[in-house]
């Protein structure tokens, strides 16, 4: 996928060669002005990297373990201005990752966060199982890279307690969105190079 995505932007960025117009009849300015006025290919090159881009960051993520991914959903949380715990592994009492304003839960909102990071969609019997003993005021978050099934989404409409689905696509979102403020344990994780591109 890299060396995909390498050839890719090599062939966005082949140099258009423009010389000095030599020839008295002027054909090399109107040979410009014609080739500034053909912005579609600049839009479709524009549009193919950025679609790859994301489909390589998507593969990279796939790639990481469970306990990566868990730590990486912790490291965008803080990014996020929230104070995280892990649970370590082993029984982790209905969440994998509780975080706070203050990290204690003292203050609002306490958010409870499950992270599943397999193929499979997850199902509305699991999204039930972890909605249980929420209490109210608490704010849920479950992350499956693996997506939803329209059982869970329907489930989580209906959650006596606000709860958030994330599938792999969101996920990518938020980590471009708060990329810049991700902590360097995250950016491990997740190690992106900024490309700048004309507009």
């Amino acid at each position: 996928m890299a060396a995909e995505f390498d050839a890719l932007l090599a062939a966005s960025e082949a140099p258009c060669h423009v010389g000095p117009c030599t020839k008295r009849h002027g054909r090399g300015p109107r040979r410009r002005a014609r080739a500034l006025r053909r912005p579609g290919r600049h839009r479709r090159r524009t549009g193919a990297v950025r679609v790859s881009a994301l489909d390589f960051i998507k593969d990279w993520l796939a790639k990481l373990s469970a306990c990566d991914m868990e730590l990486f959903v912790a490291g965008l949380l803080r990014a996020m201005d929230y104070k995280t715990r892990v649970s370590p592994v082993g029984p982790d009492r209905g969440r994998d990752i509780f975080a706070s304003p203050d990290g204690l839960g003292l203050e609002d909102p306490r958010i409870f966060v499950e992270v599943k990071h397999r193929s499979g969609a997850i199902g509305a019997p699991t999204v039930r199982s972890f909605l249980g003993g929420r209490r109210p005021g608490d704010r849920c978050l479950y992350v499956s890279t693996g997506g939803f099934a329209h059982d869970a989404k329907y489930e989580a409409d209906r959650a006596a307690v606000p709860l958030s689905l994330l599938d792999l696509d969101d996920l990518v979102a938020l980590a471009l969105e708060h990329y810049d403020a991700l902590d360097v344990e995250a950016k491990r994780l997740l190690a992106l190079k900024r490309l700048y591109w004309p507009a």
